[in-house]
């Protein structure tokens, strides 16, 4: 009798810890290292995020594809297919698009790479390699290769130092520059 019931102790005890392996509790959060961005705290698909001021004004409004943001000492988000608008007093200003934006939270820069088009609402646009701009002084700044297109004249060279609006803007190393077709029938 003590027998049978050592044996029946043994099978059950093996039973349980055969069941309890295969009932192992999987890990759902499992960190994908090979995401875009490794190491980032938060990530955000269609990502949207608007700003607006004390009396209810739309300040800025940015849009993108994915989002990263790393808290702590980096202190920072990346943004891919990245969509900037910028509005005064309620009214549309500006807009930028690029592959990837770059916002470092404590200096309060903005950093474009890839694919950069600004287009401002008096119609100017600025293609860029890369783009710096700086939230707090409202300039645009870039030591590569910019072209500018501004009341029909193309301006193209490397370097720029901007407002963000393109009223006042210096190509640091100008290349060359065009005008609109002249015998062009309106």
């Amino acid at each position: 009798m003590r027998k049978k019931f050592f044996i029946l102790n043994l099978l059950l005890f093996i039973f349980v810890l055969v069941f309890a392996g295969f009932c192992k509790k999987k890990n759902r959060t499992e960190r994908i290292e090979s995401e875009k961005e490794s190491g980032s705290t938060i990530r955000i698909k269609n990502f949207k995020r608007e700003a607006f001021d004390t009396k209810g004004g739309l300040l800025w409004k940015v849009t993108a594809g994915e989002s990263f943001t790393y808290i702590g000492k980096e202190n920072k988000t990346i943004l891919y297919q990245l969509n900037f608008d910028q509005y005064e007093d309620g009214k549309f200003k500006s807009n930028v698009k690029g592959d990837r934006g770059e916002i470092n939270h404590s200096s309060k820069k903005l950093y474009l790479s890839g694919n950069i088009i600004l287009n401002t609402e008096d119609g100017k646009t600025l293609w860029a390699e890369e783009l710096e701009y700086d939230l707090d002084e409202k300039k645009l700044y870039s030591e590569k290769k910019v072209k500018i297109l501004s009341g029909g004249t193309v301006i193209y060279g490397r370097g720029l130092r901007a407002d963000r609006n393109l009223n006042k803007f210096t190509i640091l190393k100008p290349e060359g520059m065009s005008r609109e077709n002249p015998f062009k029938k309106e």
